[in-house]
């Protein structure tokens, strides 16, 4: 599993899963310099599929942050949906320790677990909607 992909599926896990990675690597990452972290509006581009043009939806609230470990010359970036601070920098810590090669076992452990997690929500909700579905030749 490549690094950003497994960002990809910790970034669906819940906090307290990269909490417990993060305390997994974080003494051997050293002293962490916040370069950018706070709130920020994404806009939501869309293109209409008839004319070609490109138009906005509207926007995201999202929560970023910036971490740079100078002991490791390695930084860490963390994006989330939402509001949620303790994730975002728990991703950018994790990113950056996937780059300095720290905790990589653990991390992708981590990642697969939360992918698995996730397929067996999906398939569990999948399950529900099935036993919803009408055949359109019966009606």
């Amino acid at each position: 599993m490549e690094p950003l992909e497994a960002l990809g599926h910790l970034a669906q896990a819940p906090v307290e899963a990269l909490e417990r990675l993060v305390r997994q690597v974080r003494g051997d990452l050293g002293k962490g310099v916040v370069l950018r972290e706070g709130p920020a509006l994404l806009p939501l581009p869309f293109r209409d599929g008839r004319r070609g043009g490109l138009f906005y939806l509207g926007e995201a609230l999202v929560y970023e942050c910036w971490l740079r470990f100078p002991e490791r010359g390695v930084e860490g970036y963390g994006l989330v949906l939402g509001e949620d601070r303790e994730k975002a920098r728990a991703l950018a810590t994790l990113d950056a320790a996937l780059a300095a090669g720290v905790g990589v076992e653990a991390i992708l452990e981590g990642a697969r677990a939360s992918r698995e997690a996730r397929e067996a929500e999906d398939e569990a909700l999948w399950k529900k909607v099935n036993r919803t579905r009408l055949e359109v030749e019966t009606l």
